[in-house]
């Protein structure tokens, strides 16, 4: 029987939360070592990830916001996903 060419690799958000830690948002990509080498990363939607509330506005001094009045940083955005590889579960 042949060895498969193909391994699965976990990518993870590189986004942080609101409290300035890692979202822990994953997900699962296959790819084959043999024809593509090199780690993967993608720039993907992270849902739990959010902005950064300093860096997106600046105070204009007038202290009503654009956004209703709350300061809160907007949930959602476009993040690095970096790979990590996923533990062999034949190994056990």
């Amino acid at each position: 029987m042949a060895k498969k060419n193909t391994i699965l690799v976990k990518l993870t958000s590189t986004g942080l939360n609101a409290k300035g830690k890692l979202t822990g948002t994953y997900f699962v990509k296959k790819r084959n070592p043999k024809q593509q080498p090199e780690k993967l990363a993608f720039r993907k939607f992270d849902p739990k990830a959010v902005s950064d509330a300093d860096g997106n506005k600046a105070d204009n001094g007038e202290g009503d916001s654009s956004n209703g009045g709350s300061n809160k940083p907007k949930t959602g955005m476009h993040v690095l996903f970096k790979e990590k590889k996923m533990p062999n579960p034949a190994a056990k």
